[in-house]
């Protein structure tokens, strides 16, 4: 007997062991629910004394329900299990703490006979928690992929999609995720298109360069065309491996529509553009090949002897064809500065000998109104400045010709003064008063805007297009400085304005300077002046290829008058067979001419030349105004460029410049 009770006491002590050993609590009852085991880890699980476990089964359940967080559900799931005591059971219990246990129940049999049940709970509140977080964040991840616009798709290393967004869905015409998932590019595009994006894919795959805002043209099996802006990268598990990739697309159709209706728009105003540069062109040919008559014609009239009465209304023609040019050239300028093509021309030149070019143009028109035109320059305003000679005096021109025009009694000066000076570097002040009619406070502002006038009934008293001041704003501000006014109605007004230019090297240190003349086009003629000790005058062959009558007697004039011989042709074509005859010194060629026009036929005179080796000076003589014309001679093998209407003064210059090098080339 002793022996059995050792033996019971040891298996006891074993079972007793076990229990203790398992993670999970244990509580094991007899058939009538009395507690025959349990662990420790049961008592710590519940929070449970010893002597709550060995009170009767109705008291101990009572304890239980104490703690549990929905003791209805408890108790119904308790009772269940003992209602059918033959079966196994699994649930789960929350306690009001918050901890969570997995509770198992099963028979227990002796023989075939019920002697109880094992109850056993398992502490699974990490696990649910981490779950709980889990479906949290799946939660957040959908509802991110399902309300971006983007299309979000995941695939597999076959480019079968495995996970998709609700616009991808959408996109795809589907109805349901399932519709999508398991099928590649090739059940919904065609061939044309799903296979560049599988090979991208397999790319990825193969860890070759990801796809970062790719422009995709998609084309339909249904036969629609769509681009997207696509990121392809490759997909990898927790380990690193890659496992298929994954990709963000964006629907540009409009904006590619956009694009190509804003291509569409920017090739019509360039075409828009070009048109009216030809028509500003051929507007500035056809006004220019007549007014270089009017103003050649009068100035060899002006050249001979003529009665006062005579000379009076000659130059009254050639002031008011003048003024024709600078309203052409007005319109011309701003029509360049609205395009964005106004440049400036840079190049050392005597301030002080621009100036009094300047004042010795307008003296004639300040001696008709009576008006003393008074100028000075600054001691300390250096000799040669770097900059577009053309561009300053066309400024003067605007500021001194509307003094001297709104002025009818008293005086109009110009003032050059040192704003600063820094090495290589100056800023100039110019200040143009007048004793005019003044400008109201309010009207000030206006002026140098397009088309306006201080009153516009000036339009109709003194004329003018209203642009010359917004030119002149525009182009001091290309210098580098601002406009300003002070003025009062009927008390004159004084306009200020600075400019920055580089400063260069005075007349002793160089044999030559270069003087940058503009012509009335806005384009420079530069000119080298050579000591007038080197000086040359000799008889030049001229051959002038001009279809237009009235300027083929003008040119044929002025060259006579300057002593030299010219031969006259009508056309390209005939300029081409003169050049095979004979030499000439110069050739004076029209550019637009019928037949051949003038870039022709210096083209096949550069060509005739190879097998001459020798080469002819040709000038472009042409009534176009636009920028790029001199660039268009130079580019068409022409030495240089003079504009219509041709200035006596600047021709004579360009055959003093022929003479010369013609007399020192070597023989």
């Amino acid at each position: 007997m002793l022996e059995l009770r050792r033996r019971v006491a040891e298996q006891t002590a074993a079972l007793r062991a076990t229990l203790e050993a398992t993670a999970d609590g244990i509580l094991v009852v007899d058939e009538v629910g009395r507690v025959t085991a349990w662990n420790g880890k049961l008592e710590s699980m519940w929070g449970l004394p010893a002597l709550v476990l060995q009170a009767p089964a109705r008291s101990r359940l009572d304890f239980f329900l104490r703690l549990v967080k929905d003791p209805e559900r408890f108790a119904d799931t308790t009772k269940q299990i003992y209602a059918n005591a033959e079966s196994n059971s699994d649930d789960t219990v929350e306690l009001l703490n918050g901890r969570v246990f997995e509770r198992h129940s099963e028979p227990q049999r002796i023989g075939g006979t019920n002697v109880g049940r094992v109850w056993g709970f398992r502490d699974v509140t990490a696990g649910r928690q981490l779950q709980e977080r889990l479906d949290t964040e799946r939660h957040l991840l959908h509802q991110l992929m399902d309300n971006l616009p983007d299309h979000i798709y995941f695939k597999d290393r076959q480019s079968c999609f495995t996970l998709v967004n609700r616009a991808h869905i959408s996109r795809f015409g589907c109805r349901g995720a399932e519709e999508v998932l398991g099928k590649t590019d090739f059940d919904f595009f065609t061939p044309g298109h799903a296979q560049p994006a599988r090979q991208d894919e397999q790319d990825l795959v193969e860890e070759r360069v990801p796809i970062i805002s790719k422009e995709e043209k998609e084309t339909w099996v249904d036969g629609r065309e769509t681009w997207v802006l696509t990121t392809k990268l490759p997909f990898r598990d927790a380990g690193g491996r890659i496992i298929g990739t994954f990709g963000i697309s964006r629907d540009i159709t409009e904006l590619k529509s956009i694009e190509r209706e804003l291509s569409t728009a920017k090739e019509a105003a360039e075409l828009a553009s070009r048109a009216k540069s030809e028509f500003l062109a051929n507007m500035s040919h056809e006004i220019r090949t007549p007014m270089n008559g009017i103003l050649g014609m009068t100035e060899l009239a002006l050249d001979t002897k003529l009665t006062a009465e005579q000379r009076d209304y000659i130059e009254m023609v050639h002031s008011s064809a003048e003024s024709l040019l600078n309203i052409l050239n007005d319109i011309l300028d701003f029509s360049k500065i609205e395009a964005g093509r106004l440049e400036m021309d840079v190049v050392p030149f005597d301030l002080r000998d621009a100036v009094e070019e300047t004042v010795r143009g307008l003296e004639w028109r300040a001696r008709q109104k009576d008006l003393a035109l008074i100028r000075h320059v600054g001691q300390d305003v250096p000799e040669i400045i770097v900059g577009d000679p053309g561009r300053l005096r066309q400024i003067l021109v605007n500021l001194l010709g509307n003094a001297v025009k709104f002025t009818s009694a008293g005086e109009v000066a110009l003032l050059v003064e040192v704003e600063t000076l820094d090495p290589g570097e100056v800023a100039l002040r110019f200040s143009v008063r007048d004793t005019g009619i003044g400008i109201a406070v309010e009207k000030q502002k206006l002026i140098f805007d397009a088309f306006a006038q201080g009153d516009t009934s000036t339009t109709r008293v003194f004329g003018g297009t209203g642009l010359g001041l917004s030119i002149s704003s525009r182009l001091i501000t290309m210098m580098g400085g601002t406009i300003s006014v002070e003025s009062s109605a009927g008390e004159g007004s004084r306009f200020f304005f600075t400019a920055r230019f580089g400063v260069g090297q005075p007349h002793s240190a160089h044999h030559a300077i270069v003087s940058g003349n503009r012509d009335d086009r806005g384009l420079t003629q530069t000119t080298t002046l050579v000591p007038q000790s080197s000086a040359c005058h000799r008889r030049l062959r001229i051959l002038v290829a001009e279809d237009n009558a009235i300027n083929q007697k003008l040119v044929l004039r002025v060259l006579e008058k300057l002593g030299h011989l010219a031969t006259l042709v009508s056309d390209g074509r005939q300029a081409v067979e003169a050049q095979r005859q004979e030499h000439f010194d110069l050739v004076l060629m029209d550019v637009q001419m019928p037949e051949m026009d003038g870039f022709q036929a210096t083209a096949a005179i550069r060509e005739m030349e190879r097998s001459k080796g020798s080469r002819q000076t040709i000038i472009a003589m042409t009534a176009h105004a636009m920028k790029g014309d001199e660039e268009r001679c130079l580019d068409a093998g022409m030495d240089g460029y003079i504009s219509k209407p041709i200035h006596l003064d600047g021709l004579r210059s360009l055959l003093a410049r022929v003479e010369t090098e013609s007399t020192h080339a070597p023989a």
